[in-house]
């Protein structure tokens, strides 16, 4: 992180090897903005020489990191004009959900959600009303609080959680393949 700090503040530009989320890992060359905290995660945002526009990279997928002595151009671009920009595209429409969660995760679901969203209820559960973008990673972080929340709204994402833990219990219902691996 340091690293990548400096080569922001100096606009030298950075390489390294990056894996994408279905696996697939490409050299990149770019011209580093800045680093962000989001969702549970460090990421850098830069113009990427390889797709010709701005992305961001998360952290954990950096490997290989080379700082070389090339200077680049200000592009006049900020990382608060990129967010701006990318909107709803890459992360997909906003959705309105109501989800119930189980009185024992009140630390964790008012450090996550902002403890002035959370209504605690009468037989102790948690309601919170939170907008998230439509897409994969929505659905991860719903089904990371395993059986502790409930979506109450909309019941298309609950169909969707329903679905996806099916799924997810069918693997664990078949021979086990790989009984020998210990």
């Amino acid at each position: 992180m340091a690293q990548l700090r400096q080569a922001s503040k100096n606009r030298t530009v950075v390489s390294f090897a990056y894996t994408s989320t279905d696996g697939a890992a490409e050299a990149r060359e770019v011209e580093p903005i800045g680093l962000a905290w989001k969702g549970y995660a460090w990421y850098l945002y830069a113009y990427c020489r390889l797709r010709g526009d701005y992305r961001t990279f998360r952290l954990s997928r950096v490997e290989g990191l080379r700082v070389h002595m090339e200077r680049f151009a200000n592009r006049g671009v900020r990382m608060e004009e990129l967010d701006a920009r990318w909107g709803n595209q890459e992360r997909g429409p906003e959705i309105e959900l109501v989800l119930r969660f189980r009185p024992r995760l009140r630390v964790r679901v008012e450090e996550t959600f902002g403890a002035d969203r959370v209504e605690v209820r009468e037989d102790g559960s948690l309601l919170v009303r939170a907008s998230y973008p439509d897409n994969h990673w929505m659905y991860g972080m719903i089904l990371g609080y395993g059986p502790d929340v409930r979506v109450l709204e909309p019941s298309a994402v609950a169909a969707k959680i329903r679905a996806m833990g099916a799924q997810i219990a069918a693997i664990y219902e078949e021979a086990p393949a790989d009984a020998a691996v210990r």
